[in-house]
């Protein structure tokens, strides 16, 4: 069966959907993610933002001497300053945000559309109009 205007609706989300994300393109890729540190002594473990501004090299910060300074008490009963760990890492970025969000959006919006597709063309007889009004001539 044939249902007019599901094309053309089809069309118009998919279209107004990469609208959206061209607006916010510019603005998710001008959010870069916020570095942290992460420091670790035995047991002990704690998480530092290393910049609350985001820097092209802020892990370069992350060091066993960053460590000691922001948290001098992160190896009290777990071991001596010269035994920490560190790692650097970053929070994903809002453009990985937005990405999720219009999957989400795109898959719901096409179940709904599946799951009231019935009621719809129950609704407005949209699939059970005759193929046409013509009929056969007697031979």
């Amino acid at each position: 069966m044939h249902w007019p205007w599901s094309s053309r609706l089809v069309w118009g989300l998919l279209s107004s959907l990469l609208l959206v994300q061209a607006l916010f393109t510019e603005t998710a890729w001008a959010a870069n993610p916020i570095s942290f540190c992460k420091c670790l002594c035995g047991q002990n473990v704690t998480i530092i933002p290393i910049s609350p501004i985001p820097e092209k090299d802020a892990c370069n910060k992350c060091t066993k001497a960053f460590c000691n300074k922001l948290e001098p008490t992160l190896c009290d009963g777990a071991g001596t300053g010269e035994s920490v760990t560190v790692s650097c890492f970053q929070r994903d970025s809002y453009k990985d945000e937005i990405i999720v969000w219009i999957f989400l959006l795109l898959t719901f919006g096409l179940l709904f559309s599946a799951l009231a597709k019935p009621y719809v063309a129950r609704r407005f007889r949209l699939f059970n109009r005759p193929a046409s009004n013509y009929s056969a001539l007697p031979a």
